[in-house]
């Protein structure tokens, strides 16, 4: 089976830089949850979460990202979700989260 979730990160100046690559979805938000816990568990300061090459993102999806927000906020921490593509930019306004997430908009590079 083809890999549909991957996770990267790095370590800047003790905050956390998590990159989300593929689908988040039912089939991987406890993959993603684990990972991204690991990472909160390593790191001080900000988490901050590039979006921009996650492909897909379902309710489960979104309800991982407002649970890591609160667990993140619970540690005295910031959430920030970075460079949505626009098809999760699309999700997040449907859902009606984008109001409840700190979110930066526009693609890198």
């Amino acid at each position: 089976m083809d890999q549909v979730f991957d996770l990267d990160w790095s370590q800047v100046d003790g905050h956390a830089e998590v990159r989300f690559v593929g689908e988040l979805d039912i089939a991987t938000v406890a993959q993603a949850h684990a990972e991204a816990i690991e990472v909160l568990d390593r790191t001080v300061g900000a988490l901050t979460l590039d979006l921009s090459d996650l492909i897909f993102c379902d309710a489960s999806g979104i309800s991982l990202l407002l649970q890591l927000d609160s667990e993140t906020r619970a540690r005295g921490r910031l959430m920030v979700l970075r460079h949505p593509t626009p098809f999760v930019d699309r999700v997040f306004k449907v859902a009606g989260v984008s109001e409840s997430l700190t979110i930066e908009e526009g693609r890198c590079g």
